[in-house]
């Protein structure tokens, strides 16, 4: 009885990176071939091991997990073959710095508006409840708004308008 010859593990089919809005749920697979049949696990750089076999089941998905999963097959014929899969998780803006600050009559103010969301969040800036442009500066999830108060002190806040 002749024995076939060994074949290396690889990896043949695997999930495309997917985005995903928080609280939903994704499987993930990974497809692996070889002889004598391979192992297949998923792992991650923040949690090590996550699963043992071809899928990768995540119920009820949070904002922390959101990073690269890799499939790594191997069967101790040659080096392990392996392979990344992208997970993003979308969430709608939280407001992670706003500040307060006394301004002088006449004097530069500047109002910090800042954010944390996936997609980044578009933001506009509203005084008594009117939108209005002004020279502002947009920078990743923060916006700033300097003007200067000469005649009147008045609310003025930032909206976030494109989110998911």
């Amino acid at each position: 009885v002749q024995t076939p010859p060994p074949i290396p593990a690889r990896i043949v089919n695997i999930s495309k990176s997917v985005s995903l809005n928080e609280g939903e749920s994704v499987t993930l697979y990974c497809l692996a071939v070889g002889r004598p049949e391979p192992t297949v696990t998923w792992r991650n750089q923040k949690y090590g091991m996550v699963s043992d076999g071809e899928f990768l089941d995540i119920a009820t998905i949070r904002r922390d997990q959101a990073e690269d999963y890799e499939c790594i097959t191997h069967n101790g014929v040659a080096p392990p073959d392996q392979q990344k899969v992208r997970i993003t998780v979308n969430y709608p803006p939280m407001i992670t710095d706003m500040k307060n600050l006394p301004v002088n009559l006449g004097k530069t103010a500047i109002l910090r508006c800042e954010a944390m969301a996936v997609p980044p969040a578009t933001f506009e800036w509203y005084r008594d409840d009117h939108r209005y442009h002004s020279t502002f500066i947009t920078c990743t999830n923060t916006t700033q708004e300097r003007f200067v108060p000469f005649k009147e002190f008045r609310e003025r806040f930032c909206k976030f308008v494109q989110f998911w």
